[in-house]
């Protein structure tokens, strides 16, 4: 099992990771920042011995697509280990052109099963990046029975929706308000927190809590989990990167440090979908 990693600094620490996502800017969203393709070159020459990959995970127009063909040709040539996608625009370019770099399959609430994965696999799409709304044992089952190789986020503020509209912009505005890129609000119902961020490509929404997957790396790892990610969403950037130390340990050390497990229960009790299904349930009127 591999740890990929996503910054929050371009200033990339000097700490164990075995890849890196770096968002390409103006082709991804929900990035934590954006790089252009010569730090993406520059990135690859420095770290050979590490697996890069980069996110283009925007939807894109009909008038994005001569841009977005060129793009991923300039991509191709530097090596990559992968390129996360949300568009198929992406894989049928890359199958129409015969690119040779490997995607990863990010379509967020729609990575939820196994034969789906295995239908892109047959594609040409080898890796999964499995959504964040599934049980761990949905997880492990996708795992055991998909060809594809499968990614699963352990650490981060989850990501919920997003829209290319600019919806801070345009609740400031008719507030007659200065504007701000970034709000927290809360949800009346389920009283939940939730962090709405404005970029230059719309609109993202967050949960303002931190997933704590780390209970959960050992059960990944016994089923032979390919990726874990963890996403640098910490309040403090060296309390990361000595998480990212301790997990890569941890994972070299076939994941049998009890200690790693209560050392990052500090990080809190938080785990998302992992120990609870989602359940819809028709509202009777009255």
């Amino acid at each position: 099992m591999k740890l990929l990693v996503e910054f929050r600094s371009k200033q990339i620490p000097d700490c164990n990771w075995d890849g890196i996502i770096l968002p390409l800017v103006n082709y991804a969203v929900l990035g934590k920042c954006y790089y252009n393709l010569d730090e993406i070159e520059n990135i690859a020459k420095k770290y050979k011995d590490r697996e890069i990959f980069v996110s283009l995970n925007k939807n894109f127009f009909n008038d994005d697509i001569v841009k977005l063909k060129e793009i991923l040709q300039e991509l191709d040539k530097i090596g990559l280990t992968g390129i996360f996608f949300y568009d198929l625009a992406v894989l049928q370019l890359k199958n129409s052109l015969n690119l040779k770099t490997d995607l990863v399959w990010n379509q967020t609430h729609m990575v939820n099963n196994y034969r789906t994965c295995d239908y892109y696999f047959t594609k040409g799409v080898k890796y999964a990046l499995l959504g964040k709304e599934i049980t761990l044992s949905e997880i492990k089952e996708i795992i055991t029975k998909t060809s594809a190789k499968c990614m699963v986020e352990v650490l981060s503020k989850p990501s919920v929706a997003f829209s290319k509209r600019k919806l801070l912009t345009n609740y400031y505005t008719d507030l007659k308000k200065p504007c701000k890129n970034e709000l927290t609000v809360l949800e009346k119902i389920t009283n939940e927190k939730y962090l709405v961020k404005e970029e230059k490509d719309g609109t993202a929404f967050y949960k303002d809590k931190i997933i704590n997957g780390t209970s959960i790396i050992k059960d990944l790892y016994e089923v032979n989990c390919d990726y874990i990610i963890m996403r640098d969403d910490l309040e403090n950037e060296e309390e990361f990167y000595q998480l990212i130390n301790d997990t890569y340990k941890y994972i070299d050390g076939n994941c049998n440090d009890e200690e790693y497990v209560l050392k990052y229960k500090k990080l809190g009790d938080y785990t998302n979908f992992f120990f609870n299904k989602t359940i819809y349930k028709v509202k009777k009127n009255g």
